[in-house]
């Protein structure tokens, strides 16, 4: 019985992460549809993602990641922590690592429209 109960609970929290990562999925693509209807330059949507990743909106966050490891190939945690390193340098005012960043933000996007290209 016990494992039944083990298995349920893995089970539930399985369903609420495919959950989670729904809804982020969905956000980004707000975002981006959001963008588009705008008119963004990659520049200008770059700037922007940028910006509300370091407010911490969790759907910024999740595309940063997704652009940064289109780039830089890190994934998982590794990619996680430089983000948090690049926030932590933007918000102290090194206004060179948020150059970067949004760089960084700039070529990720390039890459993540390549199959529309």
């Amino acid at each position: 019985m016990k494992y039944h109960s083990e298995e349920t609970e893995m089970s539930q929290q399985e369903q609420a992460t495919e959950a989670e990562i729904r809804e982020l999925k969905d956000g980004i693509k707000k975002i981006v549809n959001c963008a588009g209807e705008r008119g963004l330059n990659i520049r200008e949507f770059a700037i922007e993602i940028w910006e509300n990743a370091v407010l911490r909106d969790v759907h910024y966050l999740a595309f940063s990641s997704l652009l940064l490891t289109s780039v830089t190939g890190l994934e998982g945690e590794a990619c996680f922590l430089h983000i948090e390193e690049m926030i932590a340098a933007t918000l102290s005012g090194d206004l060179e690592t948020k150059q970067k960043a949004i760089t960084m933000m700039a070529d990720g996007l390039v890459e993540y429209n390549k199959p529309l290209i």
